[in-house]
């Protein structure tokens, strides 16, 4: 079997797995459009505001998938006997990683799409095609970073202590990176911090793309440095795993 089959067939066997679990899928999809309608409304005759709630919100649902997708599924599967089969198979740590992020991107997609939907049922963010065409890519690929995140908390932090420890990272990223209100309004101290954080430049760019603006190139730089360090700390725990349980 190619590279590209076993992929594939990791990528199927973590998007039906999810989509199995209606305690998951429910909640994923809720909070963020529940979060939309009630921060979101009071702008919804300003476009250009409600474009910006809009890709908050939706930017903000993409991370929590990510993170509790990986974050506190990785840590539950670590102790179950189909991990220790896994385990055994013919397939690269790569492959087993990129099939994780693909699997969080699909539901990432799904959860931009209900929050992006609710907004142009609601307010005055119509989003044209060629906004969308910005809008899309810019989620998905501003998400790589947190599903790496995820990926290294799924591997350093035992499964007991995996949600609180999402929790602490989700929701203080969230508000200093000003998608719960903006990076103006922060308060000071918050404020400082704001612009070394992954979150805030996560925004930058999504913001951008919903009002057709810019693309900030520091943002997308600041991202790509977060990917890499992630992206070490995820393999480095994913080996710190593998030699404490199987050799």
């Amino acid at each position: 079997m190619t590279s590209t089959s076993l992929l594939q067939r990791h990528v199927w066997m973590n998007t039906i797995e999810l989509v199995r679990l209606p305690m998951y899928v429910l909640p994923t999809f809720a909070f963020p459009i529940l979060l939309f309608v009630f921060f979101g409304l009071p702008y919804a005759g300003n476009t250009e505001a409600a474009r910006l709630v809009m890709s908050s919100y939706a930017a903000y649902g993409i991370i929590g998938v990510t993170l509790f997708q990986f974050g506190v599924g990785i840590a539950a599967d670590r102790d179950t006997s189909w991990e220790r089969y896994l385990r055994v198979l013919p397939v690269t740590i790569a492959t087993r990683l990129a099939a994780r992020v693909i699997a969080a991107l699909v539901f990432a997609v799904a959860v931009a799409a209900a929050v992006i939907v609710t907004a142009a049922l609601l307010t005055k963010a119509d989003l044209n095609a060629p906004l969308l065409a910005r809008l899309v890519p810019a989620l998905l690929a501003g998400a790589i970073p947190f599903a790496l995140l995820g990926i290294t908390i799924g591997y350093w932090v035992e499964r007991r202590a995996a949600i609180p420890v999402a929790n602490l990272i989700y929701l203080p990223l969230a508000l200093g990176g000003g998608l719960w209100m903006p990076p103006a309004f922060l308060p000071k101290v918050i404020a400082t911090v704001s612009p070394f954080l992954p979150t805030r430049h996560y925004g930058e760019v999504v913001w951008a793309a919903a009002n057709g603006a810019h693309t900030p190139l520091v943002s997308w730089a600041w991202l790509l440095g977060y990917t890499v360090l992630f992206g070490v700390a995820a393999v480095l725990g994913y080996r710190r795993d593998e030699s404490r349980r199987y050799r």
